[in-house]
């Protein structure tokens, strides 16, 4: 009876430590099927679109060391399927039914920004910035971008000409430009010492916005930079404020996270208004067609459909289906149902040999 009593007790421990990880959504990404949800642990959710249906997959650890210190960091779509930044041991790649491992050197780098080129190339940052040309062979690095430097990359992002824009934090550079032709150049920014860019964003008018710590929402034009109090919001002086998430709704208006609210810019960025307050800090901000996903710090991922914020929730069991309500027209309430259907995980492939 007593051993059955402990056994309950840590099975108790074990579910309450398992949805506080899962409370803190590190990334959300969206394809035409599936909208993906990261953790802060090892553990990926998966919504299949088509049917409302919510699976948690647990990804594998493939080195002993991932087996006790393992987060999800980063998710991007590409055509050849989901990248998966991790906290500090490198990236999977999802292919079919199995997820590639790649380990990116210097050991210990932490993926924490993705994007897509317009060859469908991922390009992604931690310390250094590298090129993944084929999934699961050692990814190109880009010079002269090195872990030697004090920088470490936040956000980057493509314009429609091909240029790619980064941010990064540490040492006196903040802003940059990369073109293959002429490698980086960094952009000055006098007056605003931009070296804590969290996110970046690019308008179609070719305009980059910048959300940085301690000098709130930037806009740079090509030429000149403008700042903007959002909301009349007053920046702290500390490094973990300031506008992130940065990204555009469906009528183009740009829309970002300041800590726990969410805010909404027309009219050129001159006019700001608070669409949303969570009940914790926003992590992060995925815009699918007409819906928005909502990661946060400590309440897991919300859903903004039709002007109503509805929770996910996320503390299932892995393997375990969950149904929501998937959109239909006219748009019906996003609601979850008990446990569907039990489906088994994922395996990753090292190479040739499969770990499960």
């Amino acid at each position: 009876m007593k051993s059955q009593t402990l056994l309950t007790t840590f099975l108790l421990l074990l579910a309450q430590f398992a949805t506080a990880e899962n409370e803190y959504v590190t990334d959300v990404a969206a394809d035409g099927q599936t909208v993906w949800v990261g953790t802060q642990s090892h553990i990926l959710f998966q919504i299949d679109k088509s049917n409302g249906k919510v699976k948690a997959i647990e990804l594998p650890a493939v080195t002993s060391e991932m087996k006790t210190d393992y987060s999800i960091s980063k998710l991007c779509v590409a055509p050849s399927g989901l990248f998966i930044g991790l906290n500090k041991y490198g990236v999977l790649n999802q292919v079919g039914n199995e997820f590639l491992f790649t380990q990116i050197p210097p050991k210990g780098q932490s993926i924490s920004a993705a994007t897509v080129d317009a060859h469908g190339k991922v390009w992604f940052a931690g310390l250094s910035v590298l090129r993944q040309d084929i999934v699961g062979v050692e990814p190109a690095q880009i010079p002269p971008f090195d872990p030697i430097v004090n920088i470490k990359f936040r956000s980057m992002v493509f314009d429609d000409k091909g240029q790619l824009w980064l941010g990064s934090e540490g040492s006196i550079y903040g802003f940059w430009k990369y073109t293959e032709e002429n490698g980086p150049q960094d952009i000055p920014c006098e007056g605003y010492s931009l070296f804590y860019i969290k996110s970046l964003a690019v308008d179609q008018a070719r305009n980059v916005w910048i959300g940085a710590a301690r000098h709130g929402l930037v806009k740079y034009d090509g030429t000149d930079f403008t700042k903007y109090a959002p909301c009349g919001i007053t920046i702290p002086t500390d490094y973990a404020h300031g506008p992130d998430n940065l990204n555009f709704d469906k009528e183009g208006r740009l829309l970002f996270s300041m800590d726990s609210k969410l805010v909404n810019t027309s009219d050129g960025g001159e006019t700001f208004v608070v669409k949303q307050e969570l009940p914790s800090a926003i992590t992060a901000i995925c815009v699918d067609d007409d819906d928005i996903y909502i990661g946060t710090q400590k309440n897991g991922l919300f859903l903004l459909r039709d002007g109503e914020l509805l929770p996910v929730d996320l503390t299932g069991t892995v393997g375990i289906e969950k149904k929501i309500t998937p959109r239909t027209s006219p748009a019906k309430r996003y609601s979850l149902t008990g446990a569907a259907a039990f489906s088994k995980g994922m395996v990753v492939t090292e190479g040739k040999k499969t770990v499960k």
